[in-house]
């Protein structure tokens, strides 16, 4: 069953392998969810499954059973997804992104497919991505920014993402802002609903 939902001809043994692989990708998962009052930035973090259990035949090693269960903090999260609040992403996809800065960023500009921009305040892009604090700019441009936005390029609807630093209007060496632009995607459409019109 799970070769056929993930539409995939492989051996067994080989599928098993995938398994682990995938989970070993995605099991720090961790989901962002940023809201603001009149006073307040509020940023929570969820972690998104709190455990997997693999069951593999003796001694073949064939896949026999996998469940992976979700953390109980973020399940009614699950359940308001297709409301327009919370992000949903491709498992498969986000298990292809590689480097931890590219996946955080994969996961906030999820938040914002709809619309195609995001944009952040710098103080705080640095803290969501766990910028080390004694990076300077140069370093986050070398490996964080320029790596991070190659591998999104490959993945739909980020193949022309890029980004823009805002600066003060009188200290043109201060950044106050980093914002992102990708095409948009209007809510519930995909790629092949995209590429239809």
């Amino acid at each position: 069953r799970l070769k056929r939902m993930l539409n995939i001809d492989i051996s067994n043994e080989r599928l098993s392998e995938l398994v682990i692989k995938l989970w070993d990708s995605i099991k720090t998962a961790d989901f962002w969810k940023i809201s603001e009052t009149e006073t307040s930035i509020i940023q929570e973090n969820y972690m998104l499954f709190s455990r997997c259990k693999i069951e593999l035949n003796k001694p073949s090693k064939d896949l026999k059973y996998l469940e992976i269960q979700l953390n109980d903090n973020y399940q009614y999260l699950l359940n308001n997804l297709g409301m327009g609040q919370y992000t949903s992403f491709n498992l498969l996809e986000f298990q292809r992104v590689r480097g931890k800065y590219a996946k955080t960023l994969y996961r906030l500009l999820k938040q914002y497919k709809s619309t195609g921009i995001l944009s952040v305040e710098w103080s705080q892009f640095r803290e969501l991505l766990d910028i080390p604090k004694d990076y300077k700019m140069e370093n986050i441009d070398q490996k964080v920014l320029t790596p991070s936005i190659k591998e999104l390029q490959k993945i739909y609807p980020f193949e022309h993402l890029s980004y823009k630093k805002e600066r003060k209007s009188h200290d043109k060496r201060k950044v106050t802002h980093i914002d992102f632009y990708f095409e948009q995607l209007p809510e519930g459409e995909n790629k092949k609903q995209k590429q239809a019109d």
